[in-house]
């Protein structure tokens, strides 16, 4: 047996009996072992026994809990881990000058930490400088009159930023329209005069009826290999 169990020849401790064994990582980890040797008694070995094999990269510093069924063997089991420290957290209030409303989403363009973006559920998304003092925000993008929020769950609910956005000013939103109640995805491009997104840019990516007003998902977010990922 491999990791520093028991092998051939060696002796358990006194008044073991056979048993079946747990290895015990240094974790605290318990994994079911297979009964891999057996003590005989009589002979004073351990007889191995088929078993599946072992990985033998783990260490496992000697630590071993034998158990018997019905009857106490002696053995050693190992103190139970310690619990990690525990964490010290402090909410701190930002950009306390400033009001939303209904926020549901705040982040940062790809590349650019100088400014943060707020997504409005009513359909406009505001963008402020990244400053502890900022006192104002403004209009990053309104399509406030294409977006149905009448809804608990409903409304402008996600964007997110093309991976190179810095090169193509693409953005994406997602957000519910009425008349049925539809989820529509879609691409806005940023026009280079005025550096904003062009509601008329908009391109129509995803649409899904959505029949009830509740839980709509809406988040977006490109993963890493580039591709966006879409909640409904």
């Amino acid at each position: 047996m491999s990791g520093g169990g028991l092998s051939k020849g060696m002796t358990p401790p006194p008044n073991a009996c056979s048993q079946a064994l747990l290895r015990v990582l240094a974790d605290g980890l318990v994994l079911p072992y297979s009964i891999a040797a057996a003590w005989n008694s009589n002979a004073d070995t351990v007889q191995p026994i088929d078993a599946p094999p072992v990985p033998g990269d783990i260490d496992v510093a000697g630590l071993w809990w034998w158990r018997w069924h019905g009857t106490q063997c002696t053995g050693t089991r190992p103190a139970a881990p310690q619990p990690p420290p525990p964490l010290s957290v402090v909410i701190e209030p930002v950009f306390t000058q400033l009001s939303f409303s209904s926020p549901v989403a705040m982040m940062q363009s790809p590349g650019d930490d100088t400014r943060w973006y707020v997504v409005e559920q009513r359909g406009i998304v505001r963008v402020f400088d990244h400053d502890v003092n900022v006192a104002s925000s403004s209009v990053y993008l309104d399509i406030d009159s294409r977006v149905d929020s009448s809804a608990n769950e409903a409304g402008l609910l996600g964007m997110a930023f093309h991976p190179d956005f810095q090169n193509n000013g693409q953005v994406f939103l997602s957000y519910t329209r009425g008349g049925p109640l539809t989820s529509v995805v879609s691409r806005f491009t940023v026009d280079p005069n005025s550096g904003l997104p062009d509601p008329a840019s908009e391109f129509i990516v995803l649409t899904v009826p959505q029949p009830f007003g509740n839980h709509n998902g809406g988040n977006l977010a490109f993963g890493p290999g580039g591709n966006l990922y879409i909640g409904f």
